[in-house]
């Protein structure tokens, strides 16, 4: 799946508390970090033989 990076943040926020990676990032720099980490790990999701688009909902 690759949702976009405002529902990530939305579906992280509540929890950077229990989640160590996260922990040390405000609500500002939440979608920062997460958008880095993706771009990182992009060419191993791209590898995927399924992938579902989460765009936003019409």
């Amino acid at each position: 799946m690759n949702p976009t990076i405002d529902i990530l943040v939305k579906r992280l926020q509540p929890e950077t508390a229990k989640r160590p990676l996260l922990a040390d990032n405000s609500a500002e720099t939440l979608g920062l970090f997460i958008s880095q980490k993706l771009e990182n790990r992009l060419k191993y999701y791209e590898k995927a033989q399924l992938i579902i688009n989460m765009g936003t909902k019409k």
